[in-house]
């Protein structure tokens, strides 16, 4: 069970790192949008 639970832990950490990932690219298209209106 603690081998799930570590695989659980990697898929919560993977997915955390991919959102910020996404969100620093969506903040960053944004940016831009600002910069050129």
């Amino acid at each position: 069970s603690c081998e799930i639970k570590k695989q659980a832990m990697n898929q919560i950490k993977d997915a955390k790192a991919y959102s910020l990932t996404v969100n620093q690219s969506i903040a960053q298209k944004l940016a831009d949008i600002i910069t050129f209106a």
